[in-house]
């Protein structure tokens, strides 16, 4: 019986970002990586396609819809307020980590990214 694969949202409008981190989760981790550019493409694959990640990759710099804006509708709705998110942003000041407290959201790495605590953070997420 084949083990079903971890999915991971990376929301991320860097291409290149974006990039570094796909390699990293499909080299260390096997994981299913689908990729949005911003907040509103996010969006429409957990809420029109029904996709349910393993795990968020989260910017908060995003166009469209801002990394904030997609915490709270998330967390709005019931359905996928629970959905397992890690903001990874270059924003790191106390009112952004006090911001995303609100909705729930203690993860969070800087960019650019280390991979020694991307493994920290993203693991307890990614174990089968």
């Amino acid at each position: 019986m084949r083990m079903k694969h971890k999915q991971i949202l990376l929301v991320e409008d860097d291409q290149s970002d974006r990039r570094l981190l796909k390699k990293i989760f499909l080299e260390r981790w096997d994981c299913e990586v689908r990729e949005a550019e911003d907040g509103l493409v996010a969006l429409n694959i957990i809420l029109k396609e029904k996709l349910r990640p393993d795990l968020i990759m989260l910017d908060l710099n995003l166009p469209h819809i801002d990394g904030m804006e997609f915490l709270r509708i998330i967390k709005s709705k019931p359905e996928i307020s629970e959905l397992a998110i890690v903001i990874c942003s270059s924003v790191d000041n106390a009112q952004t980590v006090r911001d995303i407290a609100k909705y729930g959201v203690k993860d969070f790495l800087t960019k650019p990214v280390d991979r020694v605590a991307l493994s920290k953070k993203v693991l307890p997420y990614l174990q089968l």
